[in-house]
């Protein structure tokens, strides 16, 4: 991720899926808003669901994501990177207050995902923006 170009574009886009399902599974915000710009729709429902899980008392036990990229565009109108791929999330469980089991799933495999990242001297990358469902235009 020392790099500003393709290689750290990738390498910062892998290192936010993974940070996303750090910050879900340990409900700490500190890395991932810092690794987010604030007006990330995408950033803020993650940052917003957390905190009312924490609220809550609920948990996600397991769920950890690996993006798989198979496309990196470089910036052109937009100083940012978009980076394309797959998002491949282990199987989990959310857990409520009580210990009970609120929500179980297989995980997902090959959910389809972008990431436009940008390179920021002095501070490195920042995420400005992650969309899942979406594939590149050929």
């Amino acid at each position: 991720m020392a790099n500003d170009d393709e290689a750290g574009a990738r390498a910062a886009a892998e290192y936010f899926v993974e940070l996303y399902g750090y910050a879900v599974q340990s409900q700490d915000l500190v890395e991932f808003t810092n690794f987010c710009d604030p007006a990330s729709v995408f950033c803020s429902g993650v940052i917003d669901d957390v905190n009312a899980d924490i609220t809550a008392g609920t948990r996600t036990e397991g769920g950890a994501s690996v993006l798989h990229v198979y496309r990196v565009d470089v910036p052109a109108a937009d100083a940012f990177y978009t980076v394309w791929g797959r998002v491949d999330r282990d199987p989990f469980i959310a857990v409520g207050a009580d210990g009970s089991t609120i929500f179980e799933s297989d995980g997902e495999d090959a959910l389809d995902f972008a990431v436009a990242v940008e390179h920021i001297p002095g501070h490195g990358w920042l995420t400005r923006a992650a969309k899942p469902g979406i594939v590149p235009i050929s």
